[in-house]
């Protein structure tokens, strides 16, 4: 158990060259263009509409021990991010644009989400584009404010690779929180892929907190005054999927595969707790092959 580490300080990422030329062209364009053409923004982003931009630096430092050969060490950069977010007609659009610029730049999130009218205590969304997959605990919680500075290694190996792909989902949500229900169909190949797939991936995920709603993260740094305990589960299912669903399944054939997760966040006076158990099963040919594990983590 280890004590839980406060939010990183966020700080606005500076894109690559490849990213600032495009910007700077738009910007040059809007300050050149003539005011009529100007005035026709008017109806689509206005000044009660909001828009942020924000960003998320994280260098770190590493030790590598070697037997043999020598030490070595030395600085990079784990994530730099430019989160650009906003939401205009009022609200009932939301948008986010989220690339990550470190070592291996690509882009996380790319996703616009229609928002309904709440009726009856219930508000209903829905969000078409790259987006995380809805399945398991880590995933719906900001790990900024998680136990670890990485999520669970059996979180990352019973996921979807990575966690985002390109599809749609729908949630419906209960206006104080403390209910969620999402489902969505992906293409089943992950982030940043284009390959059509032979049938869609399905995944949902349903939470319920008890004596409030559910915290953004895994900590408790905002010392809930009373106890909070919020149950979840989360399916997930592709057939003839040439996805690799985990490490050791082989990715060179199609095959159906399904997993399924529950978990449990509890937290209360600065004290946290968060607990998930995994199972996963693929069908090659006939042949069940089945993997399970779980985590266990807290904090105060």
């Amino acid at each position: 158990m280890s004590a839980p580490r406060r939010p990183t300080a966020s700080h606005t990422a500076l894109p690559a060259p490849g990213v600032l030329a495009p910007a700077f062209l738009l910007v040059t364009a809007l300050f050149l263009a003539p005011a009529g053409a100007l005035a026709q923004l008017g109806p689509v982003v206005t000044p009660a509409d909001q828009v942020t931009i924000g960003g998320w630096l994280q260098p770190a430092w590493q030790y590598l021990a070697h037997d043999a050969d020598p030490d070595e060490q030395g600085f990079f950069l784990r994530r730099a991010r430019l989160d650009v977010a906003g939401s205009v007609f009022g609200g009932s659009v939301r948008f986010r644009l989220l690339p990550d610029l470190s070592a291996n730049p690509g882009l996380r999130d790319a996703w616009v989400e229609l928002r309904g009218t709440p009726v009856e205590g219930l508000s209903t969304r829905l969000r078409m584009g790259q987006q995380t997959v809805p399945f398991d605990l880590q995933r719906e919680r900001n790990m900024a404010a998680g136990h670890f500075g990485e999520r669970a290694i059996a979180a990352r190996r019973f996921e979807l690779s990575g966690g985002r792909d390109v599809g749609v989902v729908g949630m419906v949500q209960a206006l104080d929180g403390h209910f969620q229900l999402s489902g969505g169909a992906f293409n089943g190949r992950g982030a940043n892929r284009k390959d059509p797939s032979r049938s869609p991936l399905l995944s949902g995920r349903a939470s319920f907190s008890l004596g409030g709603p559910p915290a953004s993260g895994e900590t408790d740094l905002a010392r809930s005054p009373d106890p909070v305990v919020t149950l979840s589960a989360g399916a997930m299912r592709h057939r003839e999927s040439f996805l690799r669903p985990r490490p050791g399944f082989a990715a060179d054939r199609a095959v159906d595969w399904h997993g399924w997760t529950t978990d449990l966040h509890a937290r209360w006076q600065g004290a946290s707790l968060a607990a998930a158990w995994f199972e996963q099963v693929l069908d090659a040919e006939g042949n069940d092959e089945r993997g399970d594990g779980f985590f266990l983590s807290g904090g105060i």
